[in-house]
């Protein structure tokens, strides 16, 4: 019999062939203690699921596979599987779920997205003992003086007031209603591990009430910080800061963390001579534990439990800074505390489907007493809120979905003097956001409807749109309808400390405002050095808007503006790596904001119209040694009208900081630095100091600084 030898070689090589096609491959993921870990998403190259582990933390695969495989859970650092054998054993590590790792690729993601990303690195350029100065290198977000004795500081976004934008901790509502003033100086610096700002509408999760932005606190997480860590910072006028951060891990799946800070000052100074001193005495006490669990099974809980104290006195309260005036002292009194919590639980439902929900918790106490010379502050505020979020893949990662609701309850009372205003609030909401990707386009499209006990319905669609054709250009496309109900007496609070004449709604009314916007991030080399480009033009058309009338002298009109009204915002940054060691930002900011007050369309008054940043960076090639210096040149802003004459505008004037940084080893971190290096101040921030009685008597008229120079010295360590 003939035997074909090609004939062999083909069926052996056709048999082995079809051996090798159904090899059955087997995964088993398991965690540090060597216990499975099921419901892990398999998933090969193309981004398609191949299927999730059992109880047992394995998987077998019968099919013809090519890796890379990723291994994918909620809770747990992603792996990959590059190499696969017959049994491939994997360990998986758990993060915290709160665990938002702005660094890196991260970071890149979110400032393509047209989030800006304050981390560790930007906020280590400044001192940052509190928000406040936590913002100082950014263009996006001003920060202004509210009046010219207290030394309260307030942000400004979009050509806006704050109270249009939302603040955040870790993607819960923050601090708000009568903490909103003062919410800037409640934030220790040394406690934020990064700042996310986003420009515009924000996302129908956030709430109704975001307009102009949202800023996003991220504070040190539990699993960071299971070393001590020290901070301690001095000014030459002896105000004085101390942080403590201590992490604790109770078990393998349970973290917790203590944060405890204190600032004060009792030195009084007065640089230009008018009797009161220049900022408040104070004395700040700030404490928050945080605790993280996450099981093995997906179930997720965080907590945060904070409580704050802040009390200042300011004015005339140094004698020998005056030595005589008609009257009493003019003192202000401030005594703020709050008591906060929220609560984070969540499941994972399908991990094929990237499916889980949610539950968030807010819960709020807060009360401001004391009193402006004669006039005696009371005020207090009870918010609480729930939000159940539900969260799913509907065509793998491509198009994702969130669906929740909110109900909240706010009960504030404000009392100043004889002027009294208060708002209960039962508001119940539902929101849809849809998210959608292709290669080169990101749609998010949401909508959020909300019921108001007094004020009815308030509908708010908003749509983002993303378009990234190359790595090197990104679009970004933004708009949408936000509603807020005011606060009146606390946003108009630096106003008051005047003898102005104040008259005020009666009633509670619902500011209503659309919002839109355009983004450009072009990426490029220049002579060999990586530079980005961001620039920004937003556009805000107001339907109703609360307004302070200043332009009668000697009366305050806080009135709704059933005409329209309009703020808009242009913005240019151009961030350089000349090299390893050098960095410069260049930033470019116009502001303009046209209200009608009787009839007449003007500028919003204090808003400065121009600024211009500049900030130089250098680190040393073992990054011992590091230098910062920041340029502010502000522009004018217009002064109200104090006498019926022709009313004027503020100086240009400019403000440098600069702090140099010594840093050992990766455990310690020592500076010296300078504010307001040139010493430029508002000198006559108080109108009719001399006579606190006249009806001229006016500190809210602030444009500039209050601070001269200081000198600092500081220091971190982490043992």
């Amino acid at each position: 019999m003939h035997f074909n030898i090609n004939f062999f070689l083909f069926i052996f090589f056709s048999i082995g062939s079809f051996s090798l096609a159904a090899q059955e491959y087997q995964i088993e993921v398991v965690n540090i203690e060597n216990q499975p870990i099921e419901n892990v998403q398999v998933i090969n190259s193309a981004g398609k699921t191949i299927g999730v582990t059992d109880s047992k933390g394995s998987l077998k695969i019968s099919q013809t596979i090519s890796p890379p495989l990723k291994l994918k859970k909620i809770g747990y650092q992603e792996m990959s599987i590059v190499e696969l054998q017959l049994y491939t054993r994997v360990e998986l590590k758990v993060k915290s779920l709160s665990e938002v790792s702005i660094v890196g690729n991260k970071t890149e993601e979110l400032r393509k997205e047209g989030t800006e990303v304050l981390d560790k690195c930007e906020l280590g350029k400044l001192a940052c003992c509190n928000l406040a100065e936590s913002l100082e290198n950014t263009n996006t977000v001003d920060v202004n003086y509210s009046d010219g004795i207290t030394g309260g500081r307030e942000i400004q976004m979009l050509a806006l007031a704050g109270s249009y934008s939302s603040q955040m901790n870790e993607g819960i509502p923050y601090h708000r209603g009568i903490l909103s003033k003062i919410g800037l100086e409640l934030v220790p610096g040394p406690w934020i591990e990064s700042i996310g700002i986003s420009k515009g509408i924000g996302s129908v999760t956030n709430g109704y009430d975001n307009i102009s932005g949202t800023m996003n606190l991220e504070f040190l997480k539990p699993k960071k910080t299971l070393d001590w860590n020290v901070n301690g910072y001095i000014s030459e006028i002896a105000k004085t800061d101390v942080n403590i951060v201590k992490g604790f891990q109770l078990n393998e799946n349970l973290f917790t963390n203590f944060l405890a800070h204190t600032s004060f000052s009792r030195i009084t100074m007065d640089n230009n001579h008018d009797g009161f001193t220049d900022m408040p005495v104070f004395m700040n006490i700030n404490l928050m534990n945080k605790w993280n669990y996450l099981s093995e099974n997906g179930f997720r809980f965080q907590a945060m439990l904070q409580g704050e104290s802040y009390e200042s006195q300011a004015g005339q309260i140094d004698h020998s800074h005056h030595t005589s005036h008609p009257g009493s002292d003019y003192v202000i009194n401030q005594n703020h505390k709050s008591l906060q919590a929220q609560f984070k639980t969540g499941w994972e439902l399908n991990p094929e489907k990237e499916s889980s929900f949610a539950i968030l918790y807010k819960f709020n106490y807060a009360t401001q007493n004391g009193d402006i010379a004669k006039r005696i502050i009371n005020n207090d505020q009870v918010y609480a809120s729930i939000s159940p979020i539900y969260y799913t893949n509907l065509s793998g990662e491509n198009s994702k979905i969130k669906l929740g609701f909110q109900s909240l309850y706010n009960n504030e009372h404000e009392r100043i003097g004889s002027l009294h205003f208060s708002k209960k609030e039962f508001v119940n909401g539902a929101f849809a956001e849809w998210t959608g990707k292709n290669e080169a386009l990101t749609a998010i499209l949401g909508l959020r409807g909300d019921y108001h006990n007094e004020l009815g319905f308030f509908f708010s669609p908003r749509a983002t749109f993303i378009f990234a054709p190359t790595e090197q250009h990104s679009f970004k496309f933004n708009g949408g309808f936000g509603f807020k109900t005011p606060t009146i007496l606390t946003e108009a609070f630096g106003f008051l400390i005047s003898n102005r004449t104040v008259q005020m709604p009666a009633t509670l009314e619902a500011e209503g405002a659309f919002n839109g916007g355009v983004s450009y991030r072009f990426s490029y080399n220049l002579f060999g050095m990586a530079s980005t480009i961001d620039a920004s033009y937003f556009l805000t058309l107001f339907q109703n808007q609360l307004i302070m009338n200043l332009e009668t002298p000697e009366l305050l009109r806080i009135e709704y503006l059933k005409e329209k009204s309009r703020a808009q915002s242009f913005q240019i940054d151009n961030d350089i790596k000349i090299n390893a060691n050098w960095s410069l930002r260049l930033s470019y900011k116009n502001d303009q904001t046209l209200v009608v007050y009787d009839g007449q369309e003007k500028l919003l008054p204090l808003l400065k119209t121009d600024k211009f940043l500049a900030n130089l960076y250098w680190v040393s090639t073992k990054e011992k040694w590091r230098f910062s210096t920041t340029l502010l040149i502000n522009g004018r802003a217009r002064i109200p009208n104090m006498s019926l004459a022709s009313e004027n505008f503020s100086p240009w004037y400019p403000i440098v900081h600069a702090q140099i940084n010594y840093v050992p080893n990766d455990r310690m971190d020592f500076y010296i630095g300078s504010e307001n290096i040139f010493a430029y101040n508002q000198y006559d921030r108080i109108q009719s100091f001399e006579n606190t009685n006249l009806k001229s008597f006016d500190a809210g008229m602030i444009w500039g600084p209050m601070d001269v120079r200081r000198m600092y010295i500081g220091g971190k360590v982490r043992f």
